[in-house]
C-alpha cells in the first residue's frame, strides 16, 4: 500500500457540495456495531456510478478508516517519519494537521497507521502504532496532551504494533495495554491515569474495546492475545475472563452483544465463531456459558455485522 486516500461521494444530491449525514465518531461507529442510522439510501447506482467529487493523496500511508463529526472529517497516516492526524472540511479542504509522534515505518511489518481517530465533542484522540496516545483540539488541532503507553506501562512488544482505536467513556479514554495490565483508563482532559486493569499475562490484541450492558451492569470488553476480558468501565475491575485463542494468537474482530448473549469470532487455524450466554454471579461478576462453536466461520479482520438475527461477515479460509 503506497497511498491512503479519502474519497467523498455525493449521493442523491443536485448540488456540487458533499452532504454528510450521521456522525461516525469512532471505529465502526459510536456503538461499535458497524451500523449506520442513515436511511433513504439509493438501492441502485446510476449507469455510470456515483460522481467522484474530490480525492486527497497527501495523507500518506496507513490502514485506518476515517471519522466524521458535523461537517469535519478526520484521518491519519504516515507522512515521512511522522504519524500525522488530519482534519478536512466536507469539500476536502485541509483545516489542520498535527503529528502524533514518530511513524511506524518498518518496511517488513506493514508500515503506516492502524487506529481510527476517535472524536468526543471538542476533542480528537489518536493512537499511533508505537503507543503514542494524543488528545487534540477538534477545531484547531492544538495538541492538548500526549503520552506513550508502551513506555509508561512497560508493555511487551506486539508483533504488528498497536492496531486498536481508543474509546471514550464519560471522562475517560480507554486503551488496551498487555503485560502487567490488560487495559488502562486515562482522564480525557489531562491524560492522567484513572485505573489499570488486572494482568492476564498476555500481550495486547488488535481489537478496539467494546461496550454493552447486561441486566444493569455496564461492561467494556477488551481482548489480549489469548483472552477476552469484561471490565467495569468505571473501575477496571474484572467482571469476566475467558480463554480466546487461535494458532497465531492474533485477534482483530470486535464482539457483538445481543439479548444476553455475546458473539465472538477469530481467524487462523483454530479460529471459530462462538456464542456465549451471560449470567450473573452472586458477587456481581459475570459468567459466560458457551452455547455453540462454528469453525467454518472464522473472521480474521474487517468485522462482522448483526442484522435481523443473523451475523454477516467473511471467513478466513
Amino acid at each position: 500500500m503506497s497511498k491512503h486516500f479519502i474519497l467523498a461521494i455525493a449521493i442523491a444530491t443536485f448540488t456540487s457540495s458533499v452532504l454528510l449525514s450521521a456522525d461516525w465518531t469512532t471505529f465502526r461507529g459510536k456503538d461499535g456495531n458497524g451500523k449506520s442510522p442513515d436511511t433513504g439510501l439509493l438501492e441502485k447506482w446510476s449507469e455510470h456510478g456515483p460522481e467522484l467529487l474530490w480525492s486527497i493523496d497527501t495523507i500518506g500511508m496507513g490502514y485506518s478508516s476515517i471519522s466524521i463529526a458535523g461537517d469535519r472529517i478526520y484521518a491519519n497516516g504516515n507522512v515521512g517519519d511522522l504519524s500525522m492526524v488530519f482534519c478536512f472540511d466536507k469539500n476536502g479542504k485541509e483545516i489542520w494537521k498535527e503529528n502524533n509522534g514518530p511513524a511506524h515505518a518498518n518496511a517488513r511489518s506493514y508500515p503506516g497507521t492502524r487506529s481510527t481517530p476517535t472524536i468526543d465533542g471538542d476533542f480528537v484522540f489518536d493512537m499511533s502504532p508505537l503507543g503514542e496516545i494524543a488528545c487534540f483540539d477538534a477545531k484547531t488541532g492544538k495538541k492538548i496532551w500526549n503520552r506513550n503507553i508502551l513506555n509508561d506501562y512497560d508493555v511487551p512488544p506486539i508483533r504488528w504494533f498497536f492496531g486498536h482505536s481508543v474509546v471514550v467513556d464519560g471522562d475517560n479514554v480507554i486503551s488496551l495495554l498487555g503485560g502487567k495490565h490488560s487495559a488502562v483508563a486515562l482522564d480525557k482532559r489531562t491524560g492522567k491515569p484513572v485505573w489499570t486493569a488486572a494482568s492476564v499475562n498476555a500481550a495486547s490484541s488488535y481489537t478496539t474495546p467494546y461496550f454493552f450492558e447486561f441486566e444493569g451492569i455496564r461492561v467494556v470488553v477488551v481482548m489480549s492475545d489469548s483472552t477476552v476480558e469484561g471490565l467495569d468501565p468505571k473501575t477496571g475491575k474484572t467482571l469476566f475472563s475467558t480463554r480466546w485463542t487461535n494458532s497465531r494468537n492474533v485477534h482483530c474482530t470486535m464482539p457483538i452483544y445481543h439479548e444476553g448473549h455475546l458473539f465472538m469470532t477469530t481467524g487462523y487455524e483454530g479460529g471459530a465463531s462462538k456464542l456465549f450466554k451471560l449470567a450473573k454471579n452472586a458477587d456481581g461478576t459475570l459468567k459466560l456459558d458457551e452455547l455453540w462453536s462454528e469453525p467454518r466461520f472464522n473472521n480474521h479482520h474487517g468485522g462482522v455485522v448483526l442484522s435481523g438475527g443473523h451475523v454477516y461477515g467473511t471467513n478466513h479460509d
